[in-house]
């Protein structure tokens, strides 16, 4: 159930058949090599979490693109938002979500860039009592099955990363229209790789600059190998897990009593 398309009095139902839990989808307004649209991440976002939201009923915020992109500023048609400003903005969007019945916030991510920022801003409810429970989620791996499929499909092409088969595949499945292969960039494919003196040391050392060092053309992997029937196998399992995962939140009761016991128990002067 899409927040916007839903009448006044449809939400009020709405707030209940999801059992008061709401669903933010997370992506990114970003480069995606040379042939996608910037909007990739949003659009795997919303895809699947509607798509889930079919199986096992939740509320989907509307679209968010504010993902964090600060390494991505350096091309054309990124968004990218100061971090104190995104983290306002969430416990904002959260107080909204929350003042209209919710008491389960789910954010749902398809951009690795947000590992940065959104478990953060779920750690913040413990600074502050509120009357909801956040959830950060990252998109759910393939299943076994599913894996098999696409390596089976990709003949020869690998499980890549950002723009490369796996994520074309995805925007063929969905958006064909969007994808421009002719435009796709070569030199994208290679891993730079020039941070290699930082690694092996026995540490994970985290720069300003990693994803630019390895990946300068916003692109990791080679798009030659996509098609939309990759597409349509990653998407089956992925709704169908995050359905699951929907379910197992809706029915939670753990977290929230140990949100209330944290803070009955909590020392103070």
């Amino acid at each position: 159930m899409r927040w916007e398309d839903l009448t006044s009095g449809d939400f009020a139902k709405a707030v209940e058949t999801s059992k008061r839990t709401c669903v933010l989808p997370f992506g990114s307004i970003e480069k995606h090599g040379g042939q996608l649209p910037l909007g990739t991440d949003m659009f795997c976002a919303r895809y699947i979490t509607e798509e889930a939201a079919k199986i096992e009923p939740v509320v989907i915020f509307p679209f968010y693109p504010f993902g964090q992109m600060s390494g991505g500023m350096n091309v054309p048609g990124a968004i990218a938002v100061n971090q104190q400003v995104m983290i306002t903005m969430l416990h904002e969007i959260f107080r909204e979500i929350s003042r209209n019945g919710f008491k389960k916030i789910i954010i749902y991510s398809t951009h690795g860039g947000n590992s940065y920022l959104l478990p953060s801003v779920v750690f913040d409810g413990l600074f502050e009592r509120t009357d909801y429970v956040p959830y950060y989620l990252f998109q759910p791996d393939l299943s076994r099955e599913a894996a098999d499929k696409v390596k089976e499909l990709l003949n020869g092409g690998n499980f890549d990363g950002h723009a490369g088969s796996i994520e074309t595949s995805q925007i063929m499945a969905i958006l064909p229209e969007l994808v421009k292969m002719e435009q796709c960039e070569p030199e994208g494919i290679p891993n730079y790789d020039r941070l290699s003196h930082l690694k092996g040391l026995g540490a994970h050392i985290v720069t300003p600059v990693d994803w630019h060092a390895d990946h300068p053309t916003h692109q990791s992997g080679d798009p030659q190998y996509s098609k939309p029937e990759i597409g349509a196998v990653i998407f089956k399992s992925m709704i169908n897990d995050t359905a699951k995962i929907f379910k197992a939140i809706k029915d939670d009761e753990v977290v929230a009593g140990l949100v209330n016991e944290y803070f009955e128990t909590s020392w103070k002067i």
